[in-house]
Order: structure tokens, then sequence, then C-alpha cells
């Protein structure tokens, strides 16, 4: 723009009788101004603005916040000064105010296009990137950083067959990443088709790929167009495997919850139905009857807490659950243990006796230790502990037998 404006103009004046003269010094200024853009030792300075999380690549558009007063002056000056901004990302989003060590070394030399101040003081700009560049000095870094920094240039390598078959490959990845992923648009895949720069196709990828600030800076700083791509190609297939795992899992967890949601539909249904005909469901009907049971039991206080608990839960769950029958399983034998105060035992050591002899043949000295413990227990009357008897054999030998032979001879049940 400046050197437009300083040396196309007198030449138009000079030479605006003469075209031919005028078109040989057009080619002659293009030419140096192309020479001069290519001098890759050729020094800028650039008012610097730090990003967080954002990294701008040449060719490409992205907005950015400037939100700090450091970079609030450096937009300021230039667009006062007339001189190329930098964009440099920081390499710990932990500082408001960084310094030169804290950013990268390369960034991306943007034009400023669009600028919205929004009401909170803020302001976002829309800058589309030109060069990469390269810090080389810094000018000043208050009140807002200036640097010194050189232009890197791709070096364009003729094209070869290898090249075009990286291109397509990588685009077949890419089109895999656009149809997993919603958050990338169609669009970007149809604009990354159309372009036939391999640098140009690497940084666009990049750029619509949810990556980690590192990740993204690595390409950026790549400056060979061929080795980018390749690089783009290696994050591309990583993440064609993540999301086709995430896929999976989404469409496995979606089944599920369709399978859930219609189970209860039909159930929800069914019950409807029975309400109208005046029938309940086999299922409704035994949680009723278990609630009764509960309710008439003489079973104690937390007992019958921790039975409604278990109904409750038991209510709550899918008649199929395979967890039913061990809840029910739990409620009957709660429901059936012998709550309450128990009756006296029968302490009458002959009728033991009759009892075991009747129901056992042999086992003489097991009779006898039975009877010595009711005869104890009924001298020693509430002064004593139940004793606690130990039935040891191997099976077949009567061990069930006699504990209901016990029980029958002491009236318990």
């Amino acid at each position: 723009m400046n050197y437009y404006e300083r040396d196309i103009d007198p030449i138009v004046w000079r030479f605006s009788n003469d075209f031919s003269s005028f078109h040989s010094s057009m080619r002659d200024l293009l030419r140096e101004l192309e020479e001069e853009m290519l001098d890759e030792d050729a020094i800028f300075e650039y008012p610097v603005i730090p990003t967080i999380d954002a990294v701008v690549f040449p060719n490409l558009a992205a907005p950015i916040f400037v939100s700090t007063e450091p970079a609030r002056l450096a937009l300021e000056a230039a667009q006062n000064e007339n001189l190329p901004l930098l964009i440099l990302a920081q390499r710990e989003p932990i500082d408001e105010y960084p310094a030169l060590e804290d950013l990268y070394d390369i960034g991306a030399e943007v034009t400023v296009g669009r600028v919205l101040r929004l009401p909170d003081g803020t302001q976002s700009i829309f800058v589309h990137g030109d060069y990469r560049v390269e810090v080389v000095g810094v000018v000043h870094e208050r009140p807002y950083l200036r640097v010194e920094g050189r232009r890197l240039y791709e070096v364009q390598e003729d094209e070869e067959a290898d090249h075009h078959a990286l291109m397509r490959a990588v685009l077949v990845l890419y089109e895999k990443v656009v149809q997993l992923n919603t958050n990338i648009p169609e669009e970007a895949f149809i604009a990354a088709m159309n372009l036939e720069d391999p640098g140009w196709l690497a940084d666009l990828i990049v750029s619509t790929l949810t990556l980690p600030l590192a990740k993204r800076q690595h390409i950026l700083e790549i400056i060979d167009p061929i080795e980018r791509l390749r690089e783009v190609s290696v994050l591309l297939a990583e993440e064609v495997d993540v999301l086709e795992l995430e896929n999976q899992i989404h469409e496995q967890v979606q089944m599920q919850m369709d399978r859930s949601q219609r189970e209860y539909f039909l159930r929800e249904q069914i019950r409807a139905i029975q309400e109208e005909l005046g029938e309940e469901d086999e299922f409704n009907r035994e949680i009723t009857e278990l609630r009764q049971r509960i309710e008439a039991s003489s079973m104690s206080d937390e007992a019958k807490a921790k039975a409604e608990k278990e109904l409750n839960r038991m209510a709550a769950m899918p008649p199929m659950a395979p967890e039913i029958a061990v809840i029910r399983s739990y409620l009957e034998w709660l429901l059936d243990l012998p709550w309450g105060e128990p009756e006296p035992d029968n302490m009458d050591i002959a009728h033991a006796e009759e009892i075991l002899n009747k129901h056992h043949y042999g086992l003489k000295k097991a009779k006898e230790r039975i009877l010595e413990h009711i005869a104890v227990r009924k001298l020693a009357g509430d002064e004593m502990r139940t004793p606690i008897l130990c039935f040891v054999g191997p099976p077949g030998t009567g061990k069930t037998s006699m504990g209901k032979s016990i029980a029958e001879a002491l009236g318990r049940k």
C-alpha cells in the first residue's frame, strides 16, 4: 500500500502521454516490489498482540479479541503508523501482560479488517493472515510489545506425483473427519478440495480442527509445505480414530436409551389399559402384597425401614430387571423370620431324649451332649448365655436332621 502511494502515482503523472513507457516502468516497479517482498533478510517492525488460545495461519481469516491495554495500544499503533500487525501465541495462558520470553518465536503477520467494539470495552478484530514471521529482536516491551521480525517464505518446489498423492490422501482423511465431526462445516471440505497448494491445504485443515495450542503452533512453525502436510496427515489419522470411537460409544448409549424409553412407554401403556379394565398386572400385585405383609409384620422398626427401602427400589425397576429376583428373595426371607418375642423353650429332658431317640439311631455321644446342654439351661435359667452347638462330620451323617430334632424337642419353630 505504501509502495503504490509513493511510487506509482509519480509514474502515472510522468508517463501519462506515453503508454509504452508507462507499461515498462510499471513492470520494473512490480519486479522491484516482488524482489523486496521475497528478501528473506528484510527486517520489519511489528506491534504485537498476544493470544491465549488462538493461532493465526497465513491466507486464512480469524477473529481476535483485544481485551488488554497493551494489545489495544498495539492495534492503535499498527493503524496509526500503517504498520503490519503480528499475532503471537502465549506459551502458558497465565499472564495478561506477557513478556517476549512468554511468547512463541514464530507468529503470523496479519492485515486487520473489521474492528468491532463490544459493550464491555473489549474489541473484536477480524484479521487475515499474510506471512509467517520469526521474531529476531525487541524494539520495546512497554507500553506495548513491539518487535523486529523476518518473514518466512515457503520454498516453492516443482510439482511431483507424490505431492498430489499426499494431498489426495489428506483430503480422504479430512472428509472422514468432516463426516464424523458435526462442528466442522461441509464448506470447509469444499474449500479444501479447491486448493492446489499443499501448504495452504495443511493450514486450512489445522485451523478447523480442535487441537491443543501446542500442536497448532507446531504446524505453524513448519516452513516446508510438504513436511507440514505430512504432519497434518498424522493428526488427521489420530482424529479419525478418536472420532470413530466416540461415535461408536455414542451409538451404543443412544441404542440403550432408546430401548429403555421404548420399554417404559410400552409399560405405561399396558398399565393404563389395565387401569381402564380394572385389572392389575402381576408385578404391581406382588409389590402390593409384599407391602401389606411388611406393614403387618412384627419385625423391628430398623428391619421394617430396610424392607420398605428395598421394596421401593424394587418397585422402581423394570419387571424384567435381573435384580428383582435377588430383592424378592431377600424380602421373603425377612418376612419369614419369626419376629417378636420368642415362646419359652420346653426344658423337659425326658421329652427331648424321646424325640432324639425317635429320629436318630445311635449317635450316643452327640445325644448325651445335647441333653447335657438342655439340663444346664434348665438349671441356670436366664443367668447363662444360650450355647452355640457346632456339629462336624461328613455329608449324610445327620447334622441337619439333628438340628431339626433339637428344635422339635424345645418346641421352637
